[in-house]
Order: structure tokens, then C-alpha cells, then sequence
């Protein structure tokens, strides 16, 4: 019997027998070059594979879904002409169409790993799935036979292989690379798939047919536990939520959810991922579209809209940036926002027109002034005079910001007065007051919301809101923590976004 600790995850605890999938290597020769036309050939056909692959996965799920989105992300990947072109030359020099495709991802991938932000680091991942999948497109490898009630066991796992889990009755994931911030970690959370991320030694403690127990609650896996271990890893960390009365709400990235049992509604729509992986902005019908059947599905229960929090950060081909060292503290959330005021109008006006139809409130991220809300407020009212022109129906709506910043914390007793509700952002603040990278395993040991600076902050953040009569959310990973949980329910805290 061993526990190994994971890093991150995704919700919920699953038991099975270990099923250990191992890494396929893929080796071009190059002397298997058969000449410049030929070689192409094999491209363009590995290229076609590739892309009726995505066509085909993608047909079966929404258009709006996180899934889809993804999908059309590694499409836009594979079509990418300055990749297709370092291949193509590569060819024209004598290398083999597989050796080549390799070689060129292999780079690209390589730079994305050397990158200072995390979240464009994540990007690799997709890079590289985009590889693999064009590379068995050669005939160079067999997808692996997934076995029912099993618990799958990587090295790492690609937003591919996860869609391809959709339906297969597996119990739960482990992997001894990546983290929760993966599109493959986002799309098992959307699955409800039970995950651990970042096991080390996974692969080498972990033998076929043990038995496991994961859980994504509180990142442990158990291998061929005793009864004592048993029964402390599937006592799940959401029980101390059954038994609290805190309102308890969601966070997603796509309208296609469906809300368990006891939720209150949707604490944290996150909407920049309807932007990201696709070619134009869209437009106020097709935003309206998305928040007001959401808020029809919901009815009377809550639905908090966070507007666009994207930046250098976050990946929109059809925006511009200015290229930024440090991403997270540069033109990102409300800055953004800001800064295209066109952009964050026609949301602005999507959101209200949807509040005529359900229960939604709007949500500002990273604010850092009282100025900031002031700028937004004042775009917001102007988008109302504009729905009256236009003879188009809205509601006035409850408005929150997201309290993630040191400045916006310690500024809460005036931004109180500016705003509805306060919604705290556990990960972002915890970062920020101790300025430490949550994925930088050399500073772990402070990327911890228990360290005092951390929660001084979050109980004068609870204290102003309380004085000043508006409620309060916390969301983030750390609240699948039950002792953060049970401190939060003292200190005030209205509801928690999970």
C-alpha cells in the first residue's frame, strides 16, 4: 500500500484497477526519404487524416461547447502556414515527411516551454497533441484499447485522448505531467472524470491491474489501499459541503452544464473561452444567444457573468497585443477590457439583454482601482442608453467585481460602496500577495492561501463586504479545501463557487 500526492485535478473520487498506458515513441529514419513529391504526398495525406479526425470528433458535440472549441483550436493548429512552410522546406532538403513534421513541432513546442507564463505554457500541450495525432496519421502508432471501469495511468494526457474517454465508463485519470489549468484537465472537469495531475513517479509505482483509488478533491492517489486508507480517500472533501450552509454555486466555461444536486446556480461563467479558438469576435446576437438560454435553463437560480478576461496571457488570433514580459501583471481583465471599449460594449449589451430573461448578475475580473469600476459603470450605463435607442429589452443588473488583486483587497471598504457583491479569486490573490507561480514547484511551499498575508486579506475583504451590507463569493481550487471551507463559513462568507 502507497499514496502518492498530485498537484492539481479534477473533482471527484473514482476506484478501479490501474490500467498503465505508455508513451509511444515515434522514429522517422532518415534514410527512408523517398523523394521531394512523394514525401509531400505523405504530408498532405497524414494532413487530411488529420483533419477528418477533428471534423469527426467535432460533429459530435455542441458548436458552443468547451469541447468544440478546443477542436477547432488544434484545427487551426495543424493549418498553420508558417509551420506548414518550416516543414515543406525541410522536405525540399531531404528529410522525410514524418521526420520533418517532428522536427518542426518539436521546436515550436519547445518554445512554448521556455515561455515565462504558465498559461502559455499550457499551449504547448495542444502543440504537441496536434503533433501526435498528425504523426499517427504515418501509420506509425495504434490508439491504445481503453477498458471499461478502469483508472487510466499517463505519462500525460492530451485534450484528444480525454475526448476520445467521452462514453467509455472509465472511473478516473491519473497523470504524472501536467496541470489543472490544462484544456485536457478543463475537459474532465466538464466530463465529471474524477483526475490527479502532476503524480510523480506514477508510472513506476503504479502496475496494471492495482488497485486505485483517486481523488480529485484532495490530489491523493491510494494504490492497493489498506481498509483504514480506504475509507479516508473516498470520503470526499465536497461532504463538508452537504452539511454547510453556504450557498453553494458553479464555475464554467460552457452553457452546456448540467447543475448537481444542491447547486444554487452558476458563481463564475468564465466567457473568454467563447472568444479564444476561432476566427472574428462573436457578435451581440450570438452572445445574447449563449447567456440568454443559460439563464432560461436556470430559471430563477443564479447565473454570474464574468466579462472577457483575456490578454497577452490568453490566446485570441484575432486581437492584437502588444507582446508583454510578464503577462499577468500586464494589460489583462478590466485593463483589456478598457482598452476596446467596442469589444467589451457589445458583451456589455449581450449580458444585459440576457438579464431581461433570467437571474444574472455581472462580474468584472482583475480590478485593481476604484477608477476601473467607475470607467466600467460609465460604459455600461452608456450601453443601456444605446438598447433604448435600439428598442431592445434588458434588466438592470447586480454588479460584482472579482477581488484578486492586493490593491483591490486592501481598497475593499471603498470599492464596497461602488459595487453589489464581491467575488474573492483564491488562486489569482493568493499568487499575487505572495508573489509566487502556482505551477513553479520551487516556490510551492508558498503558494498556499493559509499563509497569513493571505488571509488577513481575504478577512478584511469578508469585513468590508459585511459593514457594508453586500454579499460575498469565494471561487478558486483552494475551495476544495473543507478546513478553508469551514473558515470561510465563520468569517461570513455568503457562497462558494466550486
Amino acid at each position: 500500500m502507497s499514496i502518492l500526492k498530485g498537484k492539481s485535478g479534477s473533482f471527484g473520487v473514482g476506484r478501479g484497477l490501474a490500467q498503465v498506458i505508455k508513451s509511444e515513441d515515434f522514429n522517422f529514419p532518415h534514410s527512408s526519404f523517398s523523394g521531394k513529391e512523394k514525401e509531400r504526398k505523405e504530408l498532405e495525406s497524414a494532413l487530411e487524416k488529420c483533419r477528418d479526425g477533428l471534423n469527426h470528433e467535432a460533429a459530435f458535440f455542441d458548436e458552443n461547447s468547451e469541447e468544440h472549441k478546443i477542436i477547432e483550436g488544434h484545427k487551426s493548429i495543424a493549418e498553420d502556414v508558417i509551420i506548414l512552410e518550416k516543414i515543406g522546406s525541410l522536405i525540399d532538403g531531404g528529410m522525410c515527411a514524418g521526420e520533418a513534421v517532428k522536427t518542426v513541432y518539436d521546436e515550436v513546442i519547445a518554445s512554448f516551454l521556455n515561455l515565462d507564463d504558465e498559461v502559455m505554457r499550457q499551449r504547448a500541450q495542444d502543440i504537441e497533441d496536434v503533433r501526435n495525432r498528425l504523426l499517427s496519421s504515418f501509420g506509425k502508432t495504434a490508439e491504445s484499447e481503453i477498458f471499461e471501469n478502469s483508472v487510466i495511468v499517463k505519462k500525460e494526457l492530451f485534450p484528444s485522448e480525454v475526448l476520445r474517454l467521452k462514453g467509455s465508463k472509465i472511473k478516473a485519470v491519473i497523470a504524472q505531467r501536467g496541470t489543472g489549468a490544462s484544456h485536457a484537465a478543463i475537459l474532465l472537469r466538464e466530463m465529471k472524470i474524477p483526475a490527479v495531475f502532476g503524480v510523480e513517479n506514477a508510472l513506476t509505482e503504479i502496475k496494471n491491474g492495482d488497485e486505485v483509488i483517486v481523488n480529485g478533491f484532495t490530489f491523493e492517489v491510494g494504490i492497493n489501499p489498506n481498509d483504514k486508507e480506504e475509507r479516508r480517500l473516498l470520503k470526499t472533501e465536497s461532504a463538508g459541503l452537504e452539511t454547510s450552509k453556504i450557498k453553494r454555486l458553479l464555475s464554467i466555461s460552457s452553457p452546456d452544464i448540467d447543475l448537481p444536486e444542491g447547486c444554487c446556480g452558476v458563481g463564475l461563467f468564465r466567457t473568454e473561452f467563447l472568444f479564444m479558438n476561432r476566427k472574428t469576435a462573436p457578435d451581440e446576437e450570438e452572445q445574447y444567444g449563449i447567456y440568454s438560454r443559460l439563464a432560461r435553463k436556470l430559471g430563477d437560480r443564479e447565473l454570474i457573468i464574468r466579462t472577457l478576461d483575456i490578454g497577452d496571457d490568453k490566446s485570441v488570433s484575432y486581437l492584437k497585443y502588444e507582446s508583454e514580459r510578464n503577462p499577468l501583471l500586464g494589460l489583462r481583465g478590466i485593463r483589456f477590457a478598457l482598452s476596446e471599449t467596442e469589444l467589451f460594449k457589445i458583451q456589455i449589451k449581450a449580458i444585459l439583454r440576457a438579464g431581461a430573461v433570467g437571474n444574472v448578475r455581472l462580474l468584472l475580473p482583475l480590478i485593481s482601482t476604484v477608477e476601473e469600476v467607475r470607467a466600467a459603470k460609465k460604459i455600461i450605463e452608456s450601453c443601456k442608453a444605446e438598447l433604448d435607442i435600439e428598442g431592445k429589452s434588458y434588466k438592470n443588473l447586480t454588479l460584482g467585481i472579482m477581488v484578486e488583486t492586493p490593491s483591490a483587497a486592501l481598497i475593499s471598504d471603498l470599492l464596497s460602496g461602488e459595487v453589489d457583491f464581491f467575488s474573492i479569486g483564491l488562486n489569482d490573490l493568493t499568487c499575487y500577495v505572495m508573489a509566487a507561480d502556482r505551477d513553479n514547484s520551487a516556490v510551492e511551499a508558498l503558494y498556499d492561501v493559509f499563509r497569513p498575508a493571505v488571509q488577513r486579506l481575504i478577512e478584511k475583504v469578508i469585513k468590508n463586504a459585511k459593514k457594508n451590507g453586500i454579499p460575498v463569493y469565494a471561487c478558486g481550487e483552494f475551495i476544495k479545501n473543507e478546513i478553508l471551507i469551514k473558515k470561510l463559513e465563520t468569517l461570513g462568507i455568503d457562497g462558494i463557487v466550486i
